[in-house]
């Protein structure tokens, strides 16, 4: 999926849907599978390179535009933080849980508790999370007026330009398959489950 410069977010959001749709009926941890290996690790190496490029510009070019380079560089960092404890927690904690579950449910056994009462406590903290990012990308593409390249903008500027835009349309399908998927199933799982008991 290709997603140009100054596409609105709801377009993208659009695109990502239509590229994630085969995933309504897969298995929970195939699912899983699918969004740490693509979703979980992109951003796991991208972030830093981004990173770099935001620190590089900020620094060359900041004497062109010093409030919107920082506030770009403060958004950014803030949301590679928030983002990577993000990842770090649906890994370790959330998405074993729902593995555990789906696999007890298909092998005939009761679903163990999870450490955390409700499969939705730590869902509504992803949810919450994943709004937080998507304010976080709604500004860094505002500060970058939609990933537009200024008349100055040296190479470094482009690859920092085009690797905002693609870990937005990575994020993008990464929530989508979380908060319209994953989540909704998960839960569905659980009280399947607590019926049957």
């Amino acid at each position: 999926m290709e997603i140009q410069a100054g596409t609105p977010v709801g377009d993208i959001a659009a695109a990502s849907a239509a590229a994630a749709a085969d995933w309504t009926a897969a298995a929970l941890k195939d699912l899983i599978h699918c969004i740490v290996t693509k979703h979980h690790e992109y951003p796991k190496l991208e972030l830093p390179r981004v990173g770099q490029r935001v620190r590089t510009v900020a620094q060359v070019h900041g004497a062109k535009d010093a409030t919107t380079l920082q506030a770009l560089e403060a958004a950014y960092e803030e949301l590679w933080q928030e983002l990577d404890l993000h990842m770090h927690k649906e890994e370790m904690m959330l998405f074993p849980a729902i593995q555990r579950s789906e696999a007890a449910t298909q092998g005939g056994m009761p679903v163990p508790p999870p450490p955390f009462g409700s499969i939705r406590n730590p869902i509504a903290v992803m949810e919450r999370e994943h709004d937080s990012a998507g304010d976080a990308l709604g500004r860094i593409r505002e500060l970058t007026h939609g990933f537009e390249a200024p008349s100055y903008a040296c190479s470094t500027y482009r690859a920092m330009l085009e690797g905002l835009q693609a870990l937005e349309t990575d994020l993008h399908t990464h929530i989508h398959l979380e908060n319209d998927i994953l989540f909704p199933r998960a839960i569905a799982l659980e009280e399947r489950a607590l019926r049957n008991k």
